[in-house]
């Protein structure tokens, strides 16, 4: 790496690396302080990095990321061109790889479900699963709930009450939707109490009815052979009910389980629902008879058996059509031209092989996730920047980008832009 790199990276230095660690672990017991100082010590006019690891992460663009699997790094090599929410660009470099930044931002410019990932209901610890629900998933009013946070510029604790409703045809003792953010928000029920039996896990959530597994990879070991869709995914439920005796697998069984999956054939399906709050999990069947999922939040396993498996995997490979692969989060990179009331906007010629190729990407600014990082985090026109974002850019109204997950800033080298890890 070189020099202007490691100059690039600012003055976090190896105290402000401590601090952080150290004001992580005390979060998680509900300290706000670090090694004896406050954590406001940490640049205080510019970001708090919980567990900042000083290094950087190549981040040129994220075209594809192919199918999500649990326990496997998402690293790729795009091809010489690719598709970043639909818009085909051609750069000099393609290598793309994510990050992991722990941004902790003050209470002012963070949403209710950051602020308050964890709430009290009904003598039960619940956290967010930072996704919303529609209200036409909702059933009838529960109580009320006691938000609890910690705002450690201010070192004071949050707490706040907050409404919550039935999610239908899921068990309270599973989910619940708490309103916030003028709408509603899936919490999940803190404790690792998981099923004993696939058959309960799948009543519990309604998995037939909640969960949609109609987008899937074909995986041999961890390369996948092809990405594919079938229209209907009743088949696929009918011989699940029929092994609700499948007991869970835990502790060294599974771990070695775990480890032996680069051995293994299997299918990986796409894990989205609304209802149950999760976006592109993963729901494993492989060959030799396991099922294997993370769509509440710890790895379940289950052994169903290789005739079931093999019935899915046959069903499913008959019935399917070849499919884009699903992408988790697309990442675009280029420079901050304009900062505007309301929007900012991206030009991303400094990655292009010819810079005539070059395009403008406007950023609405309304979204706080968004506005917080110009305003709190200090980008300025002119600073190389990553944004993060779901779905397509609007090509027909400016190369907008509506789904800003948010913006971060990048440096350049040789073509490539890098972000801290």
């Amino acid at each position: 790496m070189s020099e202007k790199l490691y100059q690039a990276m600012g003055d976090i230095s190896e105290k402000h690396i401590l601090e952080a660690e150290q004001f992580s672990a005390a979060a998680q017991n509900g300290s706000a302080t670090s090694g004896g100082g406050s954590v406001k010590n940490i640049r205080k006019n510019w970001k708090i990095w919980g567990a900042l690891a000083a290094c950087l992460a190549l981040v040129v663009t994220l075209g594809a990321l192919g199918h999500i699997t649990l326990g496997q790094g998402n690293f790729i090599e795009a091809e010489k061109s690719t598709i970043i929410g639909g818009v085909e660009r051609n750069y000099k470099k393609n290598s793309a790889g994510t990050q992991e930044v722990a941004i902790i931002w003050p209470a002012e410019y963070m949403l209710e479900h950051e602020k308050y990932n964890g709430i009290l209901f009904d003598g039960r610890g619940y956290r967010t699963r930072a996704n919303a629900i529609g209200e036409h998933l909702l059933g009838e009013e529960l109580g009320s709930s006691i938000g609890q946070g910690y705002d450690i510029y201010t070192e004071q604790p949050l707490t706040e009450e907050f409404t919550v409703r039935r999610i239908l045809d899921v068990s309270p003792e599973l989910l619940i939707a708490v309103a916030m953010d003028g709408g509603w928000y899936v919490y999940i029920q803190d404790e690792y109490a998981p099923p004993r039996t696939l058959g309960q896990m799948m009543e519990e959530a309604s998995l037939g009815d909640t969960l949609t597994l109609q987008r899937f990879s074909d995986y041999e070991g961890f390369t996948a052979k092809g990405h594919y869709a079938i229209e209907d995914d009743n088949y696929i439920w009918q011989v699940l009910s029929q092994c609700g005796d499948a007991a869970i697998i835990e502790g060294k069984e599974a771990e070695d389980w775990n480890w032996g999956r680069g051995e293994r054939n299997y299918i990986s399906f796409t894990a989205t629902s609304e209802s149950l709050g999760i976006y592109k999990k993963v729901f494993y069947i492989t060959e030799d008879g396991y099922v294997d999922t993370n769509i509440f939040e710890y790895g379940y396993l289950f052994y169903i058996g290789e005739e079931a498996a093999g019935q899915i995997i046959s069903c499913v490979r008959d019935n399917a059509v070849s499919a884009a692969p699903e992408v988790y989060e697309y990442r675009l990179a280029g420079t901050l031209t304009a900062i505007e009331d309301g929007y900012v906007l991206i030009d991303d010629t400094i990655l292009c092989r010819d810079p005539k190729d070059g395009m403008v990407f406007k950023v609405p600014a309304e979204d706080i996730r968004v506005r917080r990082c110009i305003e709190f985090g200090g980008l300025k026109e002119g600073d190389i920047v990553v944004v993060s974002f779901r779905g397509d850019i609007d090509v027909e109204n400016e190369n907008t980008i509506r789904d800003a997950r948010g913006i971060e800033q990048g440096f350049l080298e040789d073509g490539s832009v890098y972000t801290l890890e």
